[in-house]
């Protein structure tokens, strides 16, 4: 597929082309592609091939698909199948998906620790159906600066789909797919927005999950899709989530910890294989998604000093939280009730980290001072930003 980075918000397929998709056979004009239509219609009507095609000799041994990204040794996702990503809204669902593009986009695995890329210089391309063209911008941006890609070697294309009709994302994404070179993942941001009925239409998510099956197969690639679950339960919503779970290789569920509201976790909700162990992430202060260790206990929460050692999110709400009840809190007081308010969360911060608590906020400009001696003011516009920018609840 593309071998140009693109962040942007294409319009048609030929934005994200690579450097020899100048020549126009490497995408399907208008007349070439409603003959292949014509033929897999006829192939499909073809009952005693397809009949053939499906018979599977019990005696020859089939090889284990090849997985795409491991993590710990454990199969995540493999070749041929396609995986479900599940959560509440806010649970940072699209954050992993980008996780899972910075892995498979990883040549040398040295981002993540625990995750393996098994398809190393290979194509990744993901399809956002629900996000404006600046938010998928800017999570693409995400993607690219992490991995410090250059325009010109980029083996990412993004595509922003959320202007067109369920009928039309679904044909762009088949014709982009059909169409792409040495692909091994895809991610489909939002698989319920192909649906032309709802989620709640049996014959529009046969129709879907059927879809999925049909290009992994095809194409030897993995599909990651990103769904919602229902409010009352973990599971996907609807007909399409009950289809999903069925077929899928993997189905993942994403929630916030009980424990840390900035901490995530991945959980295995059903494998095909072996179990995979949960997995921790958050966000930094540039919105980078970070691995992380299990939430704290209160046992060992102690331990934790250094302002570098809490989530962006934490940090942002526990001053808030200092100045909840004061415009201007001189620097004596201000030390006070952040030891204070650390302590209510269990963290016993000393008098010494506790300067370097304030002088992170105040170089970070979260606080204001117009001058030494004088008192400190929340620079509350700047954090407003930051949880607009940061996608913080």
């Amino acid at each position: 597929m593309s071998e140009n980075n693109s962040t942007q918000n294409p319009k048609s397929t030929s934005d994200v082309q690579g450097e020899d998709t100048k020549n126009s056979s490497n995408f399907l004009p208008l007349e070439a592609a409603i003959k292949f239509q014509k033929q897999e219609i006829l192939r499909e009507e073809n009952i005693p091939q397809l009949a053939e095609e499906a018979q599977i000799d019990p005696f020859q041994m089939v090889e284990k698909p090849p997985s795409v990204i491991e993590y710990n040794g454990t199969p995540l996702a493999t070749l041929g199948n396609f995986s479900v990503l599940n959560g509440k809204p806010k649970s940072r669902k699209s954050t992993f998906s980008i996780i899972l593009s910075i892995v498979a986009l990883d040549n040398n695995n040295y981002i993540y620790k625990g995750f393996k890329n098994l398809r190393p210089y290979s194509n990744i391309i993901y399809f956002d159906t629900e996000s404006s063209e600046y938010h998928a911008n800017k999570l693409g941006n995400r993607i690219v600066t992490k991995l410090e890609l250059e325009p010109n070697t980029s083996k990412f294309s993004l595509f922003g789909l959320r202007e067109h009709s369920p009928e039309i994302r679904l044909k762009i994404i088949e014709e982009v797919l059909y169409n792409s070179k040495n692909l091994s993942l895809v991610v489909i941001d939002g698989i319920a927005d192909l649906l032309t009925k709802g989620y709640n239409d049996e014959s529009d998510a046969i129709n879907i999950t059927s879809k999925l099956l049909k290009w992994t197969k095809e194409l030897n690639i993995h599909i990651i899709t990103v769904v919602h679950q229902n409010k009352g339960d973990n599971y996907a919503k609807g007909h399409l989530g009950s289809f999903l779970n069925q077929k899928a290789e993997t189905v993942l569920n994403v929630v916030k910890s009980d424990r840390d509201a900035n901490i995530s976790i991945v959980k295995a909700a059903f494998s095909r294989g072996i179990d995979i162990e949960d997995i921790y992430f958050s966000m930094d202060e540039n919105g980078i998604p970070i691995i992380t260790d299990a939430p704290v206990t209160a046992a060992s929460k102690k331990a934790l000093k250094k302002p570098t050692q809490f989530d962006y999110e934490f940090k942002l709400n526990l001053i808030e939280e200092v100045f909840q009840k004061d415009e201007e809190i001189l620097l004596k007081s201000l030390s006070d009730k952040l030891k204070h308010y650390l302590a209510d969360k269990g963290y016993d911060v000393g008098d010494n980290s506790l300067r370097g608590w304030i002088t992170y906020y105040k170089e970070s400009e979260i606080i204001l001072q117009e001058a030494d001696r004088l008192p400190y003011t929340l620079n509350s516009k700047f954090i407003q930003e930051e949880r607009i920018k940061f996608n913080f609840e």
